[in-house]
């Protein structure tokens, strides 16, 4: 027998079907793939003549999740890492934002690090006018879908391009259309180390849901101090700005920096940025969707599941590895990559080693 939740679901389900709204959908779907498959033809026929040997990159904002309502501040401390490492290997580079989700309509030319998570729209693909570098890249489910449906239409795109994937699922998905792809991790592991200091002495619980806290230790939940730091509401902001934003995301990560003894999350750019920072940190995947995610920080740290955590099989005095080796091999992997988007001369064997260290790498080294 159908509870409430259920009947509510199935008549929805039937108003859905009555009005059409799933047909409506794929039409504007539609519409949508064949207007980014006009724009890109239209410029592929058209290129903007750039030789990228200038040090331009353009970096991502997040001004399209406005209308969401509610911004992830994960999203800005990927941008602010993706920049941080081009600064260590490209001294004199100079940058302009744009949207991850929109770069089909970017304007001009520059070099842009393909670090982010690809989700919301058909136009997220650079076009010729920009060298796209793909490092740190996830796609989900509904990208991957566009990217099948792009690739039958415009086949070379990806013929000469390789693709450092943030993750196992994304690198899954790219071998098996015929890429070549690779395990990159993910850019926010670059951040520096910190410097210890007698106030590192809080603990954070940064977006750890009421269902995961009473399986944590009493100790803990009485000292812990609580961060949303994935869905802030743009209306509860003193400023929509991306500045405001990115100013909010730099002090957070101030915060992490100077002040946590450990850090308890279910989110991968929280536990990402503050390992390379030298933070002890619990991760905790709460479904098999993020424990693929997750798998940037496989070898690094211990990836939690929820189950563990409900059956008391949860290290809280987790250890801080020394990831600097891993660091500046992802570092150099970014200049020889760049360098071989451009046409440049890049000593493959080389470039091949430093991928294959970044992707099987295991922190053996603990502070």
């Amino acid at each position: 027998m159908l509870n409430l939740q259920n009947k509510k679901s199935a008549f929805f389900k039937k108003l859905h079907n009555a009005l059409g709204l799933d047909k409506i959908q794929k039409n504007i779907e539609l519409i949508e793939r064949r207007q980014f498959l006009h724009i890109f033809a239209k410029n592929a026929q058209n290129p903007t003549k750039n030789d990228f040997k200038n040090n331009h990159f353009v970096l991502f904002d997040y001004a399209h999740y406005t209308h969401l309502g509610y911004h992830n501040l994960g999203d800005f401390i990927q941008t602010i890492a993706t920049k941080a490492a081009i600064e260590k290997k490209f001294p004199q580079s100079n940058f302009e934002h744009a949207s991850s989700e929109g770069l089909i309509f970017k304007q001009g030319g520059g070099i842009v690090i393909m670090q982010g998570y690809f989700a919301l729209s058909h136009s997220f693909l650079p076009p010729p006018s920009l060298l796209s570098v793909f490092i740190g890249t996830h796609f989900n489910l509904a990208a991957m879908n566009f990217i099948q449906f792009f690739h039958a239409h415009f086949p070379q795109y990806f013929k000469n391009k390789d693709i450092g994937c943030r993750d196992l699922h994304t690198l899954e998905f790219c071998q098996k259309m015929g890429f070549r792809a690779y395990l990159s991790r993910c850019l926010t592991l670059t951040l520096d180390r910190r410097e210890k200091n007698a106030g590192q002495d809080k603990i954070f619980f940064v977006n750890v849901g009421e269902d995961l806290l009473e399986f944590i230790p009493e100790n803990l939940r009485k000292k812990a101090e609580i961060i949303n730091q994935k869905s802030i509401k743009i209306e509860h902001e003193p400023s929509y700005t991306q500045e405001h934003f990115f100013q909010k995301t730099h002090n957070l990560l101030k915060r992490y920096q100077n002040e946590a003894k450990l850090i308890i999350t279910t989110g991968l750019h929280i536990a990402s940025p503050c390992t390379a920072m030298g933070i002890p940190v619990v991760l905790i995947a709460e479904n098999e969707e993020q424990r693929g995610r997750f798998s940037a920080l496989e070898g690094i740290i211990r990836i939690h599941t929820k189950a563990e955590l409900e059956k008391n099989a949860v290290d809280f005095a987790p250890k801080v590895p020394d990831i600097e080796d891993l660091k500046e091999a992802m570092l150099e992997n970014l200049k020889r990559s760049v360098a071989k988007e451009r046409g440049e001369e890049v000593d493959a064997q080389r470039l091949e080693k430093l991928r294959e260290f970044i992707a099987s790498y295991r922190a053996s080294r603990f502070h």
